[in-house]
């Protein structure tokens, strides 16, 4: 062999090549390596490192990393979420109009003025899509809703089309006399309570608003679930004009529309723009933006919309000119940067639109993940000016970060992977308690959730970029509303879920960056009750990141840099000392005063680490003991299901093998035992490929 070489060392020894490729064909190429670029033989840093690893990826094999189909290893680019993958044709969200009294002058200082008087007849736009609001009184305080001449302050109620089973037959807001504390809110404070129905604003929420209310440009960055929807719905609410908002998902925007149409006052106008929509259905709302006082609120639209849209563009010129376009909002804004780990092209443009068609109008930029490098290009790239920064505290004190390492020796027990057999025992010890699992593709996400509803009995659906998008809504429709109680999912299932009650959050492979992890681990816990996210790794799954970033097309310089990001991915996981809170906010670029979190890492709690062990049973993520484990029925069911699928995978078997009951248990796993000599393959990706009886569709509603 060849004498050592840093580079080719770094590479088999940090990378894990060295269980995949082989130290002897990784110097043979590097070798040919040398000759074409003359590298200096003592250069050795990431950019050398990225140099080479991307020669080789371009002249190798797609399968000599990490041995996986074209399909698997380009899911993982493929998956990064667009318009084009999350449209559906549905109805439009269109809502009353009804007029406005902000309660707020233009300075934020809390004194009263009228608002220009909006006329409530809709007809002449499309009646069906704008209905009247129905009526509610309110005494001795005024409301957020203007009255007629012939009638006190009203409360609309509008239940949007397509809204839950229900909703049309819900009554208007309760006319009655304000309460002693509603007399003494403030105007703030009494518009969150009677509109959004919240008690008190989160950390830093009413200073953003009132930020927002005084006209200045805004950057947010607040951690998953930290309430960033208010900063902008709020003060959108309180101002005269339309706030437009630009959001990635055409799923978020209906949601966020949805929500707003049901909120305790009634509703709020609010609408979006989906080029899935009919005809009629975008005429309505561009009619409305035409009007000379148009009643919309918010208007939700996408980033290709608002760059490549010429209409839109004009109509929202028209209303900045008028004085009738309140603000921007750019949510995600982390999508701006070629630095952040979910760049859009189109988000990029959105600061020369913003010079070209409404200049002076106030924007606010969102998001929940950023480094220090990632904000300075969102400031820069949509050219924001005079900003008011707010960055609110990345630590979450309920989460609780735990990485394990991969065993791929099968369990004696169920004859599966030791990690996989380590996860179905976790997830059938928590019940029915509400999780995401994130796979690295679409097989693998179709094949663990099938695993999981044969080995556990719980009830879990997959979700990816493969699907349609009228599947994929049924799966985020069932999983709010508690029927499937566990997704497995891609990268595709990302941004814009929101579930409170999520008390576990499993990645079942390798982030390619720690912005992204941190953001999908986010999602757990957002009702601030305690809950687990936790990382299955093994050193062989960085080929297969390194594979699928390098399907991606990206130059040079964006290969380096998402080299250093999976680096900085991988020295998380591998980290064995430092508390991992302080790890994640400091490379968020915040100061933490504390060392350690307590309990609330694996690196800080005092028990030993847990890993997935395959000889024997596994310990849970929790620490749990023998005695806290599963009882002797799912632990039978587990294994029942175990022999079988393992005896169809090693066998090689074209069907499923017949269910095999426990008493012939020992059958089940010589049989298993025998066919897996000279057939051993380690890891899930074999396992999904050949279980035809794990393949059943998800569950469907009722």
């Amino acid at each position: 062999m060849a004498e050592p070489h840093p580079v080719v060392e770094h590479l088999l020894d940090v990378f894990g090549y060295r269980d995949t490729v082989g130290p002897t064909e990784l110097y043979a190429a590097f070798k040919d390596y040398q000759k074409d670029v003359r590298l200096c033989p003592d250069t050795c840093d990431e950019a050398a490192v990225s140099a080479f690893l991307q020669w080789f990826m371009e002249r190798s094999d797609p399968a000599t990393a990490g041995e996986e189909s074209d399909q698997l290893l380009l899911d993982l680019v493929s998956d990064s979420s667009s318009e084009e993958e999350d449209q559906e044709v549905c109805e439009v969200q269109a809502e009353s109009p009804w007029r406005t009294r902000s309660p707020l002058s233009e300075g934020g200082r809390g004194r009263s003025h009228d608002a220009d008087d909006i006329s409530l007849d809709a007809e002449d736009v499309a009646p069906h899509f704008f209905p009247r609001p129905t009526q509610a009184r309110a005494r001795h305080r005024h409301l957020l809703f203007e009255a007629s001449s012939a009638q006190d302050h009203r409360t609309p109620h509008c239940p949007p089309r397509g809204s839950p089973r229900g909703a049309a037959g819900q009554t208007a807001p309760i006319s009655r006399s304000l309460t002693p504390q509603e007399h003494a809110m403030d105007m703030l404070d009494f518009a969150n309570w009677m509109v959004f129905g919240n008690q008190s604003f989160r950390p830093r929420q009413r200073d953003i608003v009132e930020a927002a209310l005084s006209g200045r440009d805004c950057f947010v960055l607040m951690s998953t679930g930290g309430g960033k929807s208010l900063t902008y719905q709020l003060p959108a609410v309180l101002s005269k004009g339309l706030t437009v908002v630009v959001t990635p998902l055409l799923s978020l925007m209906q949601d966020q529309v949805q929500a707003l149409c049901m909120l305790r006052c009634g509703g709020v106008p609010a609408s979006y723009l989906s080029s899935q929509q009919g005809v009629v259905e975008t005429r309505a709302v561009f009619m409305e933006l035409a009007k000379p006082n148009p009643s919309l609120k918010l208007l939700y639209v996408t980033p290709e919309q608002l760059v490549k849209g010429e209409r839109l563009k004009a109509a929202l010129t028209s209303l900045s000119n008028r004085g009738h376009l309140s603000r921007v909002v750019v949510d995600e804004a982390h999508c701006v940067s070629a630095w952040g780990h979910d760049f859009r092209p189109d988000y990029k443009q959105l600061g020369l639109v913003r010079s070209a068609c409404f200049p002076h109008t106030p924007l606010m930029a969102l998001t929940a993940t950023a480094t220090p490098e990632v904000r300075k290009d969102i400031l820069s790239s949509l050219r924001m000016r005079y900003v008011c920064k707010f960055v609110v505290s990345f630590f979450r004190p309920n989460l609780t970060f735990k990485v394990i390492q991969k065993d791929y020796k099968r369990n004696e027990e169920s004859m599966l992977p030791g990690y996989l057999h380590h996860m179905l025992e976790y997830i059938m010890s928590r019940g029915d308690a509400t999780g995401i699992v994130y796979c690295l593709s679409r097989d693998e996400s179709e094949g663990v959730a099938a695993a999981i509803r044969d080995c556990t009995g719980t009830s879990a659906a997959h979700y990816h970029a493969g699907m349609t998008p009228r599947a994929r809504m049924q799966v985020q429709n069932d999983w709010r509303q508690g029927r499937v109680s566990v997704v497995v999912a891609t990268i595709a299932f990302g941004m814009g879920i929101d579930k409170a009650d999520v008390r576990y959050v499993l990645h079942f492979s390798l982030s390619k960056a720690l912005e992204g992890y941190y953001q999908e681990a986010g999602r757990a816990g957002r009702d601030g009750l305690p809950c687990e996210c936790v990382l299955y790794y093994a050193r062989k799954d960085v080929p297969r990141i390194v594979q699928l970033l390098h399907h991606g097309k990206r130059s040079k310089a964006q290969f380096q840099r998402e080299m250093e990001l999976l680096s900085q991915m991988r020295d998380y996981c591998e980290e064995e000392k430092q508390c991992r809170h302080a790890r994640l906010l400091r490379y968020f670029g915040e100061e933490w005063t504390q060392e350690r979190c307590g309990d609330r890492c694996d690196n800080c709690l005092p028990k030993p680490k847990p890993t997935a062990k395959g000889g024997g049973a596994a310990q849970g993520p929790q620490g749990a003991t023998k005695a806290t484990q599963l009882k002797r029925k799912g632990r039978e069911a587990l294994s029942d299901v175990g022999f079988r699928s393992a005896a169809a995978l090693l066998a090689d078997a074209p069907t499923p093998v017949p269910a095999v009951s426990n008493s012939r248990g020992a059958a089940a796993m010589a049989k298993a035992k025998a066919a897996r000599s000279g057939n051993e393959r380690p890891g899930i990706a074999a396992f999904l490929s050949r279980g035809p009886a794990m393949a059943g569709p998800p569950p469907t509603s009722g």
